[in-house]
């Protein structure tokens, strides 16, 4: 018997016919949980419906979609109805969706949120609970599939960026059934090294079930816990995940966390190279001055010369000391002037010039007596005069 050879287009379109003649598949009703959604500029939906064991590609076209009353979400469960058809093209079944109801949230979605309700409220998420990023990270420790495009991206833009900085490859599982145990895992050991100033954990794109090890309670507190600021770098910039909450820093890709850490350290090379310019300008410019200065004194008569420049000051130390000599002479004659004044004033209000006319002091008991009131008959008195002293006894006072 001769075996039939087809070609792919013949076969394809074989599969599609049989499709499109079955009844079943015409019109079908399928509840799942939306999955992979993405709004494409032209208006079509291109997403997957899934369930616990099982997924589907659908499309929605513009002409239905607009119809829509609700924006679908990574995670929704809905309720579709539409025909399965075969995309020739790529040799691939999918569900051509034509409507599309809201059945509410789905599984992952739910449990997403309820993890985040649950680490939000112990505080996991809160500003003053993150560690600052270091500014100059001289080692960096990078928790991935040791096999993704994710890190080689990654060591690429790191050795671009500063080659001189030390990348930790730490493999580990980024996704299925052992994965979060794994991530975990990693970023405790991490710190028990104690040998990376960050570290950088994530993966690259994928779908909700892809990335959900990054959204398990394990992989939170082990970021929440390690001392070592951590990079969360998971998907894509619209993938949003528990790690990227708990994290340190949030990066929208792998790439991008790298360029983080590391553009701090290129930027200041910059600036070093930049204050060692200015550096050498400020010597040169104060060099230039100091010569100048130099220059300057060389070329004075304190240098050329110098007995001429000490015959000036002693000229004027000579002038000066006259000038004083002289200020003193009329100070003193002013002096002496003012000084002979006062005696002659003293002299004439001296009370011996007056007793010299005639005068004379009497004294009771050393006081001197300026009434009669103030002595009795037979009393001692002293008689001052200006060239002795007379002792007497009172025999009269003679009151009026």
């Amino acid at each position: 018997m001769k075996q039939t050879v087809l070609s792919v287009t013949t076969l394809n379109k074989y599969i599609k016919s049989i499709i499109e003649e079955d009844v079943l598949l015409e019109a079908v009703f399928i509840q799942g949980e939306l999955s992979n959604f993405t709004f494409h500029s032209s208006g079509h939906l291109y997403f997957s419906l899934k369930d616990e064991s099982s997924s589907i590609s659908c499309v929605m076209f513009r002409d239905s979609a607009q119809h829509l009353a609700f924006m679908p979400e990574n995670g929704m469960s809905v309720m579709v109805f539409g025909k399965v058809g075969l995309y020739e093209k790529q040799g691939r079944y999918q569900l051509y969706v034509g409507l599309m109801e809201n059945y509410g949230a789905g599984r992952l979605y739910i449990m997403f949120e309820a993890l985040k309700e649950k680490l939000a409220a112990k505080g996991y998420f809160d500003e003053e609970n993150k560690k600052p990023i270091p500014e100059h990270v001289e080692a960096a420790a990078i928790i991935t599939s040791p096999t993704g495009a994710a890190v080689r991206d990654m060591i690429r833009i790191a050795r671009n960026l500063d080659p001189s900085v030390k990348l930790i490859i730490v493999p580990c599982l980024v996704q299925g059934e052992n994965a979060a145990r794994s991530i975990a895992d990693s970023i405790n050991m991490v710190n028990r090294w104690n040998g990376a100033d960050v570290i950088i954990a994530g993966r690259g794109g994928g779908s909700t079930e892809d990335l959900w090890a990054f959204n398990e309670e394990i992989v939170a507190e082990a970021i929440f816990n390690s001392k070592i600021p951590v990079v969360s770098a998971v998907g894509h910039e619209t993938d949003f995940t528990i790690a990227d909450f708990t994290a340190d820093l949030r990066a929208s890709t792998p790439s991008s966390a790298v360029a983080a850490v590391i553009a701090p350290r290129k930027d200041m090379q910059i600036e070093l190279k930049n204050l060692w310019g200015r550096l050498n300008f400020e010597i040169a410019y104060i060099k230039e001055q100091a010569e100048a200065r130099l220059e300057k004194l060389i070329a004075s008569r304190g240098f050329t010369k110098p007995f001429y420049m000490c015959e000036k000051y002693s000229i004027r130390l000579k002038s000066a000391e006259k000038l004083m000599k002289n200020h003193m002479q009329a100070e003193l004659g002013r002096t002496a002037d003012k000084s002979s004044t006062l005696f002659a004033r003293l002299e004439e209000a001296s009370p011996l010039k007056i007793m010299k006319k005639g005068y004379s002091v009497v004294l009771s008991e050393g006081k001197v007596l300026k009434s009669v009131k103030n002595i009795r008959i037979n009393q001692k008195i002293d008689i001052i005069l200006t060239d002795g002293r007379l002792s007497a006894e009172v025999l009269d006072t003679g009151e009026k």
